[in-house]
């Protein structure tokens, strides 16, 4: 059974494609994107995941490791 990140996973390395997503949900950012923004009113983060969980932002460590709730 696919799982959304596996399928997600599957059609990115399989095919060949590059796959725009509007999300939050922090699964699918932490296992499937290799770069994504942040907004808030404006882009205050443009990067991978290892750069968003090393940002000096408290904002955006809290908000990939759901302490923003």
């Amino acid at each position: 059974m696919f799982t959304k990140s596996t399928a997600l996973n599957f059609l990115k390395n399989i095919l060949n494609i590059t796959i725009v997503i509007i999300t939050h949900d922090l699964e699918t950012i932490k296992t499937v994107l290799d770069r994504f923004i942040i907004l808030k009113q404006k882009i205050i983060f443009d990067g991978n995941i290892t750069e968003a969980l090393n940002s000096e932002d408290e904002f955006i460590r809290d908000f990939l490791t759901n302490k923003g709730k």
